[in-house]
């Protein structure tokens, strides 16, 4: 099951959405995707991987 919490101890990480990739850049990933809708979709990623979604 996709995580919704920051386990690294870190602060602001990247998240994504398994669904439909949406990015979300926080503390924690949503509950529910703003874009899909999907409910607890949201897994920690890297900043190289969200940069291959954003184009950063």
């Amino acid at each position: 099951m996709p995580r919704t919490e920051n386990t690294k101890g870190k602060g602001k990480i990247f998240w994504r959405c398994t669904v439909c990739n949406d990015i979300h850049f926080g503390m924690a990933g949503p509950e529910i995707c703003p874009t899909c809708l999907e409910k607890n979709a949201y897994v920690e990623i890297d900043e190289s991987e969200a940069a291959k979604f954003t184009g950063l």
